[in-house]
């Protein structure tokens, strides 16, 4: 089973994507699943030491994908966060090894920061903490050299952009992936 991590800032569009590239592998009958880490590491209280609660999402991702590859998942579609080089190797180890291609969404701060005043409309103080945590979450994020490709997400709808992340990573049309360095799936 390969995976494809869609990482990006708050607000970028990592969970819409992944939601349309599930429709767009679902077209191709490719067997799939898709996980927001989001909806699997909800647990209250957080740690102080793990305020995002990554250990539970590691654990909890491993074990989804060991149920959906033994279902017949062809590909995990994932819409995450990895700030850095050691949480990849993380992650990677929660897949057991399998192949795992990072593809990080990005859209100027002006869009995303009208994505997040909709989506926190009726909360000032959430709306504060998600433009800030994107603006810096984004810095980390150039900085961190752990994708495999970057997506501008800029003038494109969800569709086009999962068809973009389709195309780059091969599977559009069942392709393998090229074997030159610039495209890494491992």
């Amino acid at each position: 089973m390969k995976s494809i991590f869609l990482n990006g800032t708050v607000g970028v569009g990592k969970s819409t994507t992944a939601e349309h590239l599930g429709a767009c592998l679902a077209a191709r009958s490719t067997p799939h699943a898709v996980i927001d880490l989001d909806s699997i590491r909800q647990y209250w209280p957080a740690s102080a030491r793990d305020p995002f609660n990554l250990e539970i999402e590691l654990l909890n991702l491993a074990a989804l994908a060991a149920n959906f590859e033994r279902a017949g998942a062809q590909y995990l579609v994932i819409a995450g966060v990895i700030e850095n080089v050691n949480s990849a190797a993380r992650y990677r180890a929660a897949l057991r090894g399998q192949p795992v291609f990072i593809c990080r969404l990005m859209a100027p701060s002006e869009v995303i920061g009208q994505r997040l005043q909709v989506r926190h409309q009726n909360d000032s103080k959430a709306l504060h903490w998600h433009l800030q945590r994107s603006l810096e979450l984004d810095l980390i994020l150039r900085d961190a050299h752990v994708d495999d490709t970057v997506i501008d997400c800029a003038g494109s709808s969800p569709h086009e952009i999962a068809e973009k992340v389709l195309s780059v990573v091969g599977c559009a049309t069942g392709a393998a992936l090229p074997a030159d360095n610039q495209i890494r799936f491992s």
